[in-house]
């Protein structure tokens, strides 16, 4: 009798976790299909420094926040948003630029050839092949953030530029993520290296509906002692860091901003400092919206810029058009066009080549988005030439490599 009611038990216990399970798994896919806000979180991982970066050779579907088209989002060797593998060892035949940053350069919600990185990759290269632009954007980035992964990524040492762009979030970020700190020296103070997160942290977190949990705010994964990505989700902000931002964007007096920007501008000169170490250049890029294009003043004295805000604002090279997409606040494909010509034009100083005149940067333009068809195209405001199917096939081959990899 005893065995038969412990076997009943077993057998009852075995159908409720199948159910549980499935259940679960049910409700996985339907919040993969129908809550793709959750995608960022579980396709990322978590450095020893802890802080994210993407899994290497992936990829996922995006769509196009206005026209909802979907397309690829493609990771390479290294797990950047790139369209070429890149060597981890640095070469003498080309000379390496760097960006780092948040969204506005990793650019996900835009198909790849339509981002500011390949862009001006093709306008270095349509002379000689000896440039390569390399794209360090993750979503969610702050100043530590981007600071970090140019400190552990390897392929970092090799660059001669490295280029920042600032976003009006980032010192927020630095005040939520508190990554790194000042002490009374003004040193930074650099987080503990880990282990490595447990195999349990690991499997959990790559399910969409861990971080259901976390939004309803369950006692699910504090009960299991999880820490699946601290700050896998920016839009989870608390009081305080809202607070904070909207101290920071009013210029309300606050010692809490007081003291982020003391980090932020310590971070600068620190990545300035070490740049420098290996030859490089470090330059700070304000995005061309006014909230970054006024925190200008807070770049340290002595640290390079490029205010996008001022540049565009007096720019009448190109016809006006909206910057940010219509149904969300990140820079379109015209955006993302300009801040490349601008960057191109900084580089030509910089880099000591030739200056050519903006009929020939614009004819370079046309050449470079022929070759992706009429999804998105410029208006140039000059009488186009015909380009050769072979020099369209190159340029696609290039700037579309990894996707066409299946």
């Amino acid at each position: 009798m005893l065995k038969q009611n412990t076997k009943e038990f077993i057998q009852k216990g075995l159908l409720v976790l199948g159910a549980v399970f499935i259940s679960l798994m049910i409700a996985e896919i339907g919040l993969r299909i129908f809550l793709p806000k959750y995608q960022e979180a579980a396709e990322s991982r978590l450095t020893r420094e802890d802080f994210l970066k993407r899994v290497p050779n992936t990829r996922s579907l995006r769509k196009h926040p206005d026209t909802g088209k979907q397309h690829l989002a493609v990771y390479n060797n290294l797990g950047l948003r790139q369209s070429w593998d890149v060597d981890r060892a640095s070469s003498a035949r080309r000379l390496r630029i760097g960006f780092f940053g948040d969204s506005f350069v990793e650019n996900t919600g835009l198909s790849i050839e339509y981002g500011f990185v390949n862009v001006l990759d093709y306008l270095l290269n349509s002379n000689k092949d000896k440039f390569e632009v390399i794209n360090f954007g993750m979503n969610g980035y702050g100043t530590d953030d981007a600071y970090l992964s140019f400190l552990e990524r390897p392929v970092a040492r090799g660059l001669q530029f490295v280029f920042y762009v600032y976003c009006d979030n980032d010192l927020m970020n630095i005040y939520e993520n508190k990554l790194i700190s000042v002490d009374r020296e003004g040193h930074l103070i650099f987080p503990r290296k880990k282990k490595g997160s447990s195999f349990w942290n690991r499997v959990v977190s790559r399910f969409y509906i861990t971080y259901l949990f976390l939004d309803a705010k369950t006692k699910f994964v504090s009960w299991l002692n999880l820490q699946p990505k601290k700050h896998f989700h920016k839009e989870r902000h608390s009081s305080a860091v809202k607070r904070f931002q909207n101290d920071h964007l009013s210029g309300k007096p606050s010692p809490e901003v007081d003291q982020t920007i003391k980090v932020y501008q310590t971070i600068l000169q620190a990545w300035s400092k070490r740049a420098a170490a290996q030859n490089a250049r470090f330059s700070v890029v304000l995005l061309p919206f006014h909230t970054e294009g006024k925190d200008e003043s807070l770049i340290p004295e002595g640290i390079d810029s490029l205010n996008l805000y001022k540049l565009f604002s007096g720019s009448h090279l190109f016809p006006p058009s909206r910057l940010r997409f219509q149904h969300e606040g990140h820079w379109n494909e015209y955006a993302n066009m300009l801040a490349a010509y601008f960057l191109y034009r900084d580089l030509e100083v910089k880099l000591g080549i030739t200056h050519r005149s903006d009929e020939w940067v614009k004819q370079r333009l046309f050449e470079y988005y022929s070759a992706f068809g009429k999804e998105w195209f410029p208006d140039l405001g000059f009488e186009k030439t015909v380009l050769s199917e072979r020099k369209e096939k190159a340029i696609w081959h290039k700037y579309k490599a990894l996707e066409m990899k299946g």
